[in-house]
């Protein structure tokens, strides 16, 4: 048995009857050019690569452009593509390739162009815009979030377009259009859209009221139809929301169908003061019918419930 003359590695049984010096190809290139080619390589992105057509094209794709469009800007055919999804190390950057309008991953098939069909969209909007003269379409961020604080205060749509020198049109997409408008949403909306009595409560308590009165106030969500007569209102107090547990300063209040008078029946040992208070529709908030028969809050809650304005007035600019 002989040994290759390049690498010392013992040479095949066919090898030596063929007379071969070398145990491959790559043995006998390197001991007759001298240094191996691989030297001439050139490392990018952690990948070993010789400069050429293969390095270029590579660029290309990694920078967003489509593997069509990068062949045919560096001139090189199908083949160099090929060669290029074929190793392990270049194919890994090749899936790597980022969307040219989102900047996000390409998902497989590696030949398409754009991420998704929104992103297809918005490029060729861009283009038409472009060649139209149309200015491109963008979010002012910063007047969207001092809209949406504006509306969590309680002003109204009005109010933060005249406030901000935007138009309405634009407030109200901002609002009821963004899911972000959710997070800003005023106590008014947040009580309205509660479906249970416990989820209604529980918005009301997190909304920061001060827990110094602690004097219980029932809410009765069935409203009265007129005025009422005191006698009507210490009835149906009495017949169903009265208790033997019930302390001095235990408060139960109505609200009449037109949502403008709200009366209160505070017991004080044997007997109760009645009060009637009138107030216009819409400054204040009030249990839902649908949510049950009563809701027990504290004072502090109830006086921030009949406090709460339907929208507040514009704020002149200086």
């Amino acid at each position: 048995m002989k040994n290759c003359q390049h690498c010392g590695k013992e040479l095949k049984r066919e090898q030596v009857w063929n007379k071969r010096k070398y145990c491959s190809s790559q043995c006998f290139g390197k001991s007759r050019l001298g240094k191996p080619r691989a030297y001439n390589k050139v490392e990018w992105n952690g990948v070993w690569l010789y400069p050429g057509k293969h390095l270029e094209v590579l660029k290309l794709c990694c920078s967003g452009m489509s593997p069509v469009q990068a062949l045919q800007t560096v001139g090189a055919n199908y083949s160099t593509l090929r060669r290029l999804r074929e190793n392990p190390e270049t194919a890994a950057l090749l899936s790597k390739r980022a969307c040219p309008v989102c900047g996000e991953n390409m998902p497989p098939p590696l030949n398409r162009k754009y991420c998704s069909q929104k992103c297809r969209w918005d490029a060729k909007y861009a283009r038409s815009a472009a060649a139209n003269g149309i200015k491109p379409r963008f979010i002012d961020y910063e007047n969207r979030e001092k809209s949406l604080k504006l509306y969590q205060q309680g002003f109204s749509c009005s109010s933060i377009a005249e406030m901000l020198d935007i138009s309405r049109e634009t407030v109200k997409s901002w609002i009821y259009k963004t899911g972000l408008s959710k997070e800003f949403m005023p106590l008014r909306r947040q009580l309205k859209n509660a479906t249970t009595p416990e989820e209604w409560l529980e918005i009301l308590k997190n909304s920061g009221v001060v827990t110094e009165r602690s004097d219980i106030v029932i809410l009765v969500c069935e409203r009265l139809h007129g005025g009422g007569a005191p006698g009507r209102y210490v009835s149906i107090a009495t017949e169903k929301f009265w208790r033997e547990d019930f302390r001095n300063g235990t408060c139960i209040a109505f609200c009449n169908i037109l949502r403008n008078a709200i009366t209160t029946i505070e017991w004080q040992g044997e007997n109760f003061q009645m009060t009637r208070t009138f107030k216009i529709s819409g400054t204040f908030v009030w249990p839902d019918e649908k949510l049950g028969k009563s809701i027990e809050v504290t004072r502090a809650e109830f006086d921030k419930l009949i406090s709460i304005k339907k929208y507040r007035k514009n704020v002149k600019k200086a």
